[in-house]
């Protein structure tokens, strides 16, 4: 029955036409992204297999057939960040670095109908690394309804559950217990009846999200980016502190007028600009 997953594997590439985001394999390699417990996941083309995909620190999409988890006769398809990393590069969206982007997804969640559902939810392991999480939905919103709450909902309640997942794991260590709890966050999470023409739709949909979060850097990047930032503002520091040190002679010595006053009292002015920025950092 897994098999089915092919069909929809194909229509799904041929809808986003990106070999990229869903690669050209065989059904064979298709069904290595099939799970135990019954869904697809659509791993781009650097990832090699299901196992690389779910630790992945970018998001995937992922289309779900099994029975018990949704009304019979339909199907599930959402687009997850399911482990830290993954939930991390979400919560990037928010950045300056990231404007752009956080305007585009917003934009093109604003857009879907409310089908598309926003979760939040608590993703636990009590016996072993290997097992089958155990999901527990604390948090629901409309994807089309996103705002600057939504976001900083996203932010605390996930920073919550990552605090609470490590009091729980320590606390189970010291009994010698195997504990794991880390956020999952769905941007998109649609069940409706199976049909080609809606399928479709919603694929279309999901996988244009999905290519503008791709975008989105891993924090290795945003604190490469932010420490270069950081440099060229001491560096930037340090030339009007010479410049300072300059005109301060100058003042000593007598060679003083009105425009380097006004020059002085402008460098000043872009020092103290500068290290207040720098402190903040």
């Amino acid at each position: 029955m897994k098999y089915k997953y092919i069909k929809w594997y194909r229509i799904a590439q041929e809808v986003v036409n990106n070999p990229f985001l869903i690669p050209d394999r065989t059904d064979d390699q298709i069904m290595t992204f099939v799970s135990e417990e019954d869904w697809l996941m659509f791993a781009n083309k650097e990832v090699l297999n299901k196992d690389d995909g779910t630790n992945s620190p970018m998001p995937n999409v992922y289309l779900d057939f099994g029975r018990g988890r949704q009304p019979e006769g339909t199907c599930n398809i959402g687009l997850t960040f399911n482990n830290v990393k993954a939930v991390d590069r979400l919560k990037n969206i928010l950045t300056d670095v990231h404007k752009e982007e956080k305007n585009e997804i917003v934009k093109k969640l604003f857009n879907l109908n409310k089908d598309w559902i926003l979760t939040i939810s608590r993703k636990i392991k009590d016996k072993n690394h290997a097992q089958t999480p155990v999901y527990k939905r604390v948090y629901e919103k409309i994807s089309n309804q996103i705002d600057n709450k939504i976001i900083d909902d996203i932010i605390h309640i996930s920073n919550h559950i990552r605090e609470e997942g490590r009091e729980r794991r320590i606390l189970a260590k010291i009994e010698g217990k195997y504990y794991m709890e880390t956020p999952e966050i769905n941007l998109m999470q649609s069940t409706f009846k199976i049909n080609e023409d809606e399928y479709r739709q919603r694929i279309k949909e999901v996988f244009e999200v999905l290519e503008i979060c791709l975008k989105i850097k891993p924090d290795s990047e945003i604190k490469r980016i932010e420490k270069e930032e950081e440099l060229k503002m001491r560096e930037k520091l340090r030339e009007i502190e010479n410049k300072i040190r300059v005109f301060d002679y100058d003042k000593k010595i007598g060679i003083w007028n009105k425009l380097k006053e006004e020059q002085y009292e402008s460098l000043v002015q872009d020092r103290n600009k500068l290290k207040k920025e720098l402190d903040s950092i």
